[in-house]
């Protein structure tokens, strides 16, 4: 990454801290409710294992692993991937110019320029889900935690490729803001549940146009050790060539967008 690109990141990080430090209220009442969803979760899944000690495979304790990955993912999207959503008012408004005109790439300066410190809470989220899954007696290897690591990283930087696509739309249809709500509703509601439990029709598009299955159930999978090296290599394969092709998409649709955009907004 260029120097540019660090300094950056280190202002707005700084930037974003004093707004923490400023509005402790709001960041109080941020972490509290994330405290209640997380509690919440837990009842919800103690509830419907005290049912069955094992689902479909999947036992209490391999679900909250595949909670962590998941809530470890949302934290990178939620910290480099939110800014697409801001586009489309950058667009209607006429305020894009301000990042044109910039010496530096705009979509990764808009990335920078809306991240979301208070999105490091889905960090100590993830551990803690990866810590009461441990303490639960699931079986993970070291090995298969760091695959699974990567695995979780790659379906971000899908989700971020796909969040691309569809602000870029804002060139043509004007506010996104209603897709980004609607999409954010699909991963999120699915991001919770093992992807194994759908037929293999939908499991595919939860690859490729919904990476639910690489962001929570192939990482928690290959934590798991159900995936040999082979599995992994394949997987890690097929999650470089959807974020590449999004990302053809994505750019190719920016280049278009940015030949209709006029600075007045609109």
């Amino acid at each position: 990454m260029r120097k540019e690109y660090l300094s950056l990141l280190r202002s707005y990080l700084s930037i974003d801290l004093k707004r923490l430090v400023e509005y402790r209220a709001d960041f109080t009442v941020m972490l509290f409710s994330s405290v209640i969803v997380l509690a919440v979760n837990f009842i919800f899944w103690q509830a419907v294992f005290a049912q069955a000690r094992v689902i479909n495979g999947w036992t209490f304790g391999d679900i909250i692993l595949l909670e962590g990955f998941f809530a470890l993912t949302m934290t990178v999207v939620g910290l480099f991937g939110e800014g697409m959503a801001h586009l489309d008012e950058l667009v209607i408004q006429g305020w894009l110019d301000t990042y044109l005109v910039k010496p530096i790439s705009p979509l990764i300066t808009i990335m920078l320029t809306n991240i979301a410190l208070f999105e490091l809470q889905g960090l100590a989220v993830s551990i803690v889900y990866f810590m009461v899954a441990a303490s639960l007696g699931t079986s993970i290897t070291i090995g298969g935690f760091l695959a699974g690591m990567a695995i979780s990283m790659m379906g971000a930087l899908v989700l971020i490729m796909i969040m691309s696509c569809i602000a870029m739309l804002v060139f043509w249809f004007g506010r996104t803001s209603a897709l980004h709500v609607l999409f954010s509703i699909v991963y999120e509601t699915g991001g919770g549940t093992p992807g194994t439990i759908y037929p293999g029709s939908v499991q595919l598009a939860f690859m490729v146009g919904v990476p639910i299955l690489f962001m929570q159930t192939m990482p928690a999978l290959a934590a798991l050790g159900r995936l040999d090296f082979g599995g992994l290599v394949g997987i890690l394969a097929m999650e470089a060539v959807v974020a590449l092709a999004w990302f053809a998409i994505a750019w190719f649709a920016w280049r278009k967008g940015l030949r209709r955009y006029e600075s007045y907004g609109g």
